[in-house]
């Protein structure tokens, strides 16, 4: 798959991925997360937004234990970029929401942060623009 990837045939590496992911799966956590970020990866390339969240928030769920909580706020960062990219605006806040929480728990993450925030206050002007929404927008931006 890395090899298609490689080659900038990315629907042949996601094809190619998607059927040999059961059996990376059973390669342990690490290979398995590893599998999932790059099948992520390839569905966000081939603009397929949905299933490309699915895998970040998959990989997210295998780092949930981890001590580190940085890369499962990554995972759900990118899982919530996705998610807006696929107009699922409830879910990319919860996503986002998220992310801002285990970022701010890892600590020293302020770009991370500043994106965050800045993605939640445009989607609070996504659906409508009036008075409440922009009051809101800046309140995440004033953070």
């Amino acid at each position: 798959a890395r090899a298609y990837a490689q080659e900038d045939r990315t629907a042949d590496a996601a094809e190619v991925l998607q059927s040999t992911l059961p059996d990376l799966l059973e390669h342990g956590e690490s290979q398995a997360v590893a599998a999932r970020e790059l099948l992520g990866d390839l569905l966000r390339d081939l603009r397929e937004s949905r299933p490309a969240a699915e895998q970040y928030l998959l990989a997210a769920e295998l780092v949930k234990e981890w001590e580190d909580p940085r890369p499962q706020a990554e995972f759900a960062q990118s899982a919530a970029d996705c998610l807006s990219d696929a107009g699922l605006v409830e879910e990319a806040v919860a996503a986002y929401r998220r992310s801002l929480e285990l970022h701010r728990q890892a600590g020293g993450a302020v770009i991370p942060e500043v994106r965050i925030l800045r993605s939640l206050a445009w989607l609070e002007l996504r659906e409508r623009v009036d008075e409440t929404s922009v009051a809101a927008a800046r309140l995440l931006m004033d953070e």
